[in-house]
């Protein structure tokens, strides 16, 4: 196809993020969605509020030292998406087996240390003048709701606000077919993993957003009730385990 909004990524590019997303055990489309999200997928972007942060993933320059990159963050930026994506190869090999959803994979790039935070979407990563305070001040943009915390499931929220517009709907439409998500996830790891199955269930969640919001508690708790559940509401470990059983009796 012709690449009129993403010519700046090379099919190789393309062929790196598979890769990538193979070792993992994920899709392409999942980790195009975080570096979307992080970058607008492009190798010359930087943080505004911290110019350091460059490239597709959006690395600082500790991090590309470790990594062996031997120039700066100016330099790393002249790189193209599909070097790039070599380094970011690299920068994920550590967590291998641990990337569960999308949203894992934002938070081993957010926040590394704090992976095992990502499995809980109401897990506060950061807060004003709080817990981890220091990164909330760069990252405001992630706080969905202002409430002066940046939680799991607002990285979650704005992969999906993020992802949208010519430039996104022709990057994933670059993106090999069998990697384009199916109509209901094959895991329910987070909120908008969640309303997806309330919306395939014809349960009424609203907008399938990643927010969590009163349509979307009261279609939990329909299906909560007619799975015969506790009707609270919470989407916890039963409701969890209770809707990937149904995914899996679908796949068979």
């Amino acid at each position: 196809m012709h690449a009129a909004h993403t010519s700046d990524i090379s099919d190789r590019a393309l062929e790196v993020l598979g890769e990538l997303a193979r070792e993992h055990g994920r899709m392409p489309i999942e980790f195009a969605g975080v570096f979307y999200s992080e970058s607008g997928f492009s190798s010359k972007a930087y943080n505004a509020t911290s110019p350091t942060a460059s490239g597709v993933f959006q690395v600082v320059p500790k991090t590309l030292a470790g990594l062996g990159f031997k120039g700066t963050t100016k330099e790393f930026r002249a790189l193209s998406a599909e070097e790039q994506l070599e380094y970011a190869k690299l920068y994920y090999k550590p967590h291998l087996g641990k990337l569960k959803s999308r949203v894992h994979i934002y938070v081993a790039n957010f926040l590394p240390a704090l992976l095992s935070m990502a499995d809980n979407p109401q897990n506060v990563l950061s807060a004003e003048g709080g817990f981890m305070g220091w990164v909330y001040g760069a990252n405001k943009g992630i706080d969905r709701n202002r409430d002066g915390k940046i939680q799991v499931w607002e990285l979650d929220a704005c992969i999906t606000h993020a992802c949208r517009g010519a430039r996104w709907e022709e990057l994933k439409a670059r993106i090999d077919g069998d990697d384009i998500p199916p109509t209901v996830p094959s895991r329910v790891r987070s909120i908008f993993d969640m309303q997806r199955v309330l919306d395939f269930f014809k349960f009424g969640p609203g907008p399938v957003d990643g927010i969590p919001g009163p349509k979307t508690t009261r279609a939990l708790m329909l299906y909560q009730r007619d799975r015969g559940l506790v009707p609270d509401g919470i989407f916890g470990p039963k409701t969890r385990a209770q809707m990937e059983r149904e995914l899996g009796n679908l796949e068979q």
